[in-house]
């Protein structure tokens, strides 16, 4: 018999990537980072050398260097693959919106389904001290990537990271463990009423409030005054990289 028991009990609170963009003001206060220089961004993101020397040849080839901080960003929220880039960054040069960009980046890709594993088989993972991150995550890189998932677990539990698993597999992804952020029914209740949007808009707005570390308000705010989703990622990005 199938069992999807971690799938429900995560699907209870939102998940999402660990790549935070926020920094903190005078007064204490979160605020969006600002990241101007390759060290920074380097840093920020935890770029593999691989990676770095990718990033360069994009610049001989005459890409600009906040463009392709924009880029490599959403795929690192993506679990995109590192040869992605010079499409994105193609459609970019050439006048494209960054919202259209990222929704077409979307639309054109199946959407990921986390799969569901017999009781026996997840007893199993779980009796090695694997953690739901682990399971969801290798889950991810098997879906990507189109490795078998045993593979890369076992790879995995003989001590190879997930970020260095991703590196090798070209995905953009420094991912070790899963960030989770709460939205209580009261929250929703309250911002639904305030701002006259849906729910799922709602928890979207705290999950890109949480990853760009600024208030869900400011998101909420956006999204009332008409943008969506990639738009709002596209402000926010903006202001972090050019």
């Amino acid at each position: 018999m199938k069992k999807k028991w971690i799938y429900m009990l995560l699907a209870l609170t939102v998940v999402f990537s660990t790549a935070m963009y926020f920094g903190y003001n005078a007064r204490g206060q979160s605020t969006l980072l600002r990241i101007t220089t390759d060290e920074e961004f380097y840093s920020h993101y935890d770029v593999p050398l691989e990676h770095r020397d990718y990033l360069d040849h994009l610049k001989t080839q005459g890409f600009d260097s906040n463009q392709i901080r924009i880029a490599y960003a959403f795929l690192n929220e993506r679990y995109g693959k590192l040869e992605e880039l010079d499409l994105l960054l193609e459609k970019a040069t050439s006048g494209q919106k960054w919202s259209t960009i990222f929704e077409g980046y979307d639309s054109a890709k199946v959407p990921f389904i986390p799969r569901s594993f017999d009781s026996e088989y997840l007893d199993k993972l779980l009796l090695a001290e694997l953690s739901t991150d682990d399971i969801m995550i290798c889950d991810r890189l098997s879906f990507i990537s189109g490795e078998d998932f045993d593979t890369l677990m076992n790879d995995y539990m003989e001590g190879l990271s997930w970020s260095d698993m991703s590196k090798n597999l070209g995905i953009i992804s420094n991912e070790e463990n899963l960030l989770r952020v709460q939205v209580t029914s009261d929250a929703i209740k309250t911002y639904t009423e305030q701002y006259n949007l849906s729910e799922d808009i709602i928890v979207e707005a705290f999950v890109t409030a949480s990853k760009l570390g600024i208030n869900e308000q400011e998101v909420l705010s956006k999204y009332s005054e008409g943008m969506n989703a990639y738009e709002i990622l596209e402000y926010y990005f903006v202001q972090m990289f050019i």
